[in-house]
């Protein structure tokens, strides 16, 4: 599996194994619960790629979840990273409006909450 291989530091074979993953679905039924698996891998492909340092194929493939769930927060974290490594902050501020309008009840102990609320104080310290 794609995380497996993550785990491993074999981020070329992780991205291979989501994208495989991803091709599957394609020609699979599609309900509620392949479309949220589908938001999971492709999550996992963006981060992928973007430690990869691939932005543009990062980029790609969660907007593809945008345009399924514009409003899924984890994706719209990842966008904002990616605004920020571009320095376009403006977007990155948008991004991460979505995602803590999402968690605003989050505990404070819920991880992506936590990494969607540095990226809003990194951004705000400058």
């Amino acid at each position: 599996s794609a995380r497996i291989y993550q785990l491993k530091g074999d981020t070329a074979a992780a991205i291979e194994s989501a994208q495989r993953s991803l091709d599957a679905f394609a020609s699979s039924v599609h309900s509620i619960e392949t479309a949220a698996h589908q938001v999971l891998i492709r999550n996992m492909l963006g981060q992928l790629h973007m430690d990869n340092g691939d932005l543009e194929a990062a980029e790609q493939v969660l907007e593809e979840v945008l345009r399924i769930f514009p409003g899924h927060p984890t994706t719209n974290v990842l966008l904002a990273e990616i605004a920020i490594r571009r320095n376009n902050f403006t977007r990155a501020e948008n991004h991460l409006d979505v995602s803590l309008g999402a968690w605003q009840n989050a505990p404070a102990s819920y991880t992506e909450a936590r990494r969607a609320r540095a990226l809003v104080n990194r951004l705000e310290s400058g």
